[in-house]
Order: C-alpha cells, then sequence, then structure tokens
C-alpha cells in the first residue's frame, strides 16, 4: 500500500518520511514483539510435539495477550514519533509524513 502512495507522489518528502517510518517502526515493532511471536511459535511447537493440546492453547492464549501487552507501549512510541523527529532535528514535512506512514504500519503489522 506504502509502495503504491510512493509511486503516485515521488517527492523527496515523501520518500524520505517512508524511509524513516520504516526504520522506526521495524526498529520498535520488530526488535520486541516479533521475537516474542517467535518464542510463542517455539513453545507452542514443543507443547504439540509433546501431543500436550491443553498446554498449546494455554500458550497460544497467554502469548497472545502477551504480545498484545508488549504491543501498546510501542504503539504509545509510535504516536509520539512527531515530536521525536522534530525533537532530533527532522524537517517538519517529512516528520509528518513518518509518522503517518508509521501508524499505518504498526497497525498493518498487529493485524
Amino acid at each position: 500500500m506504502n509502495m503504491m502512495y510512493l509511486r503516485n507522489d515521488s517527492s523527496p518528502d515523501v520518500v524520505s518520511g517512508f524511509t524513516i517510518a520504516m526504520t522506526f517502526t521495524m526498529m520498535n515493532v520488530l526488535a520486541s514483539v516479533q521475537g516474542l511471536i517467535v518464542a510463542v511459535g517455539v513453545l507452542t511447537s514443543i507443547a504439540f510435539g509433546q501431543h500436550d493440546y491443553p498446554e498449546c492453547e494455554k500458550v497460544l492464549q497467554r502469548g497472545r495477550i502477551l504480545c498484545l501487552f508488549a504491543f501498546l507501549p510501542i504503539l504509545i512510541v509510535q504516536l509520539c514519533c512527531y515530536r521525536i523527529l522534530i525533537t532530533i532535528g527532522i524537517d517538519i514535512k517529512v516528520a509528518e509524513y513518518a509518522h503517518y506512514n508509521g501508524l499505518y504500519l504498526c497497525l498493518a503489522m498487529l493485524f
């Protein structure tokens, strides 16, 4: 979706905002939540291999809740992305593009 948006308006502000959003979002989301998702997959596979199906259910339910709780602070940081980028000296227009693209990427990763 973002690549289609870039194709329509490929000004330097949009491209740099998109790049900053990808970096900011991937750094926040993938570093924390992706590790939890992988851990849940491994624990579920171990329980499934031992034919302990109630344990599989517990791991999946608790893992989903844990990932949701881990995602909430990341969402708060993502909502403050504009202010963070302005503080470190990024152009206002680029920071605005990065903020909105980052929110869309973050929400897309949630689903």
